[in-house]
């Protein structure tokens, strides 16, 4: 039977999904080309049987407690999440240093990989183009589209099952990535400005959209990113907090202490300027992407 596929960005106060629809478009990428396309009917469904809505509404009836139960059980652990980057790994601190490519999660296959070195090259992508990729509950990567394997110089054999901080940057703070699995251990999307290293070195900045998938029982089996091309201007606006971000986190020894001071200090400052990091982002992607 087909499933309903999921909506554009969910509704926030103040806001609707059609309102981002109208500006940016509907559009999605399609497994081949990655170039947006007009949106299926909204009875059609992913190929692979996963969807990135929330889970529907529990019937009435349904004790809520035990519907809370069997959602927790889904959620994802990814190992140490306090200290997780973008593919949910353990990392410590780099302080600029190539990323390691031998990190993985307890029980996958540690292939060794190639140490990225920023080159300080900056690539970008054509603004019709999506970068798509999925992962599994791991943060192990199940599905790349082109566009991702040619911005990012990679092959699809190179990373299929690898985690998906393999394109981190380590310039980006580790309080994003927190913030990342944070959101989506709640069950909840996630809207960010996320700085990626290329295989040969160069980065891309762009504006990601995760969510969680989940099968036909509701329950988490994975993670699906669409990222656009950033404007220019939000960019300029997010580098100074990041940089400030990564400034708390060499302050510290410890990963632990680094993403936890540094969150507290993300907290404060979008705070300051919109009261929450959605209302901020949101305000980042109102005011700039147009």
């Amino acid at each position: 039977m087909a499933r309903r596929r999921a909506p554009g960005p969910r509704a926030r106060p103040g806001r609707t999904a059609s309102g981002w629809s109208a500006r940016h478009g509907s559009a999605r990428s399609t497994p081949r080309s990655g170039r947006w396309t007009a949106p299926r009917p909204a009875t059609a469904g992913r190929s692979d049987g996963t969807r990135t809505t929330a889970p529907p509404q529990r019937p009435s009836g349904t004790p809520g407690r035990a519907l809370r139960r069997s959602r927790e059980a889904a959620e994802p652990v990814p190992a140490d999440r306090g200290t997780a980057d973008e593919g949910g790994v353990p990392s410590v601190p780099d302080h600029g240093a190539p990323v390691p490519d031998t990190l993985a999660p307890p029980g996958a296959s540690r292939t060794a990989r190639r140490v990225v070195r920023p080159t300080g090259e900056e690539r970008t992508f054509s603004a019709d183009e999506l970068i798509v990729s999925k992962t599994d509950r791991r943060g192990l990567i199940t599905y790349a589209n082109d566009v991702f394997l040619r911005v990012g110089a990679y092959t699809l054999d190179e990373v299929i099952g690898q985690p998906h901080n393999l394109i981190r940057h380590p310039e980006m703070p580790r309080a994003v990535f927190k913030l990342l699995w944070d959101t989506l251990a709640e069950g909840r999307e996630l809207f960010a400005y996320i700085d990626n290293l290329a295989a040969d070195g160069a980065s891309y900045w762009v504006l990601a959209h995760v969510t969680p998938s989940y099968d036909a029982g509701c329950r988490v089996v994975g993670y699906h990113s669409n990222r656009r091309r950033p404007s220019p201007r939000a960019v300029d606006r997010l580098r100074p907090l990041y940089q400030q971000l990564l400034a708390e986190e060499r302050r510290h020894t410890s990963a632990r202490a680094a993403v936890e001071a540094s969150s507290a200090l993300l907290a404060e400052l979008v705070a300051a300027q919109a009261g929450s990091y959605e209302e901020f982002i949101w305000s980042v992607i109102d005011a700039e992407e147009r």
